[in-house]
């Protein structure tokens, strides 16, 4: 088996950024307690709501929300209307997204100091207007102004949304309370791939990826260039990072699958329902801020075969992609990184089946990241199908190609 290195992509979609003051109170007062929930150790698989573009349009409302636990850990999402965290937005080579965003920080939600976050974010003063920086509910001219502690923004790349006569949303500041559109316009010769979507002010990500803001972005059409994967059930897996704590010590280091904490500590990671030997396509994304993922999938302690079918975005067989079909046995996944590849569930007589990233050594630029397991493949016949399958094809494309396996 070839082992598959993934490097992070420079292709995220887009981001929202914060800019945070902390303050004494232990646990913030504008706290919303229904806001991005956080699963019990051992969980079934909750996979997000998927939202699809409809007449070539997808409208989505977000409102970047937080909430703090009685440990003090402080979570981050994006929470739809209908109260729906970091949903997974579905749309098609020429569509057009259209993102109403929302800060629901109020300025009196900050860390405290004896919290992990402050600790990465310090207490810091308001910050003067950065030239360059648009911040809304300034002048459009963008004049000199503060930005409140609170404010954060949110970048789509690439984007046809012009504010205060820029195009890169990057720099476009939301200030606590306010909203903002921003449209993204894919190419019509988009690539079917997974994307995704989190925080991003230079200085300022860290600690609000650590807390979970994030979601997956999939570009459809996946059929049409690997026509054997049409009726194959769909699972969208986030691995990222948990805060977690004692009340007095916060940890980043956890991971995540899908907001179920992993099993390191507890031996009881999310449970991933499948028929035996069914195939699925496995979309996964690295969410973490920090932590290169090297995923296996072992039945009884033997690493089986994956399937690769797509790379940051880019379908296998494409430039600097791995070939069509290849079958790997280890994936390796930076921080940032995707990938698509296609799983055979346990037969009936394997005892032990699970998703796990091994031991990583950065080298001289980090700490050795352990082995840990993030869910626990559990196959029986009457196994849950996951809700979303593969499209059937509806047309030939003349860019199909056949994966080795698949028939």
């Amino acid at each position: 088996m070839r082992h598959l290195s993934i490097a992070a992509s420079l292709v995220t979609l887009f981001a929202i950024s914060t800019t945070v003051k902390a303050q004494a109170s232990a646990v913030p007062t504008g706290s919303n307690a229904s806001a991005c929930p956080r699963y019990a150790p051992g969980s079934s698989l909750i996979e997000a709501k998927d939202l699809f573009s409809k007449n070539g349009v997808l409208r989505v409302n977000l409102a970047y929300s937080t909430r703090v636990d009685e440990d003090g850990a402080t979570s981050y999402c994006f929470m739809t209307d209908d109260g729906v965290q970091s949903p997974t937005l579905h749309v098609r080579a020429g569509d057009q997204l259209l993102i109403t965003m929302k800060n629901a920080l109020p300025e009196t939600l900050m860390p405290s100091t004896t919290n992990a976050e402050a600790m990465l974010m310090p207490s810091l003063p308001e910050l003067p207007w950065v030239p360059d920086v648009a911040v809304s509910g300034k002048s459009a001219s963008c004049a000199a102004g503060l930005m409140s502690k609170a404010a954060k923004a949110l970048g789509i790349l690439p984007s046809d949304v012009s504010t205060c006569g820029m195009q890169d949303a990057v720099k476009t500041v939301v200030d606590g309370g306010e909203a903002i559109q921003y449209a993204v316009r894919f190419p019509a010769d988009a690539k079917p791939g997974m994307y995704w979507y989190y925080p991003h002010m230079h200085g300022f990500v860290e600690p609000l990826v650590q807390g979970g803001a994030s979601g997956a972005i999939i570009v459809e059409g996946i059929e049409k260039t690997h026509r054997e994967l049409a009726g194959l059930p769909v699972r969208t897996l986030i691995v990222r990072n948990m805060m977690a704590g004692d009340g007095t010590v916060l940890q980043t280091e956890e991971l995540s699958l899908n907001y179920v904490p992993e099993g390191t500590t507890t031996n009881a990671p999310a449970t991933i329902p499948i028929k035996p030997e069914q195939k699925q396509l496995w979309r996964v994304l690295n969410a973490s801020a920090d932590t290169t993922l090297d995923l296996v999938v072992q039945y009884d302690g033997t690493s089986q075969p994956l399937q690769v079918i797509g790379v940051d975005g880019a379908p296998a067989g494409a430039t600097m992609t791995p070939a069509n079909g290849s079958r790997v046995s280890h994936i390796l996944l930076a921080p940032a990184a995707r990938a698509e590849f296609v799983v055979t569930g346990p037969g009936v007589l394997v005892r032990d089946a699970k998703l796990l990233t091994l031991a990583v050594d950065p080298g001289m630029n980090g700490a050795l990241e352990p082995q840990r397991s993030l869910g626990k493949i559990l196959a029986t016949p009457t196994a849950d199908e996951p809700a979303l399958k593969v499209p059937q094809i509806s047309e030939v494309s003349a860019e199909t190609v056949t994966v080795a396996g698949l028939d």
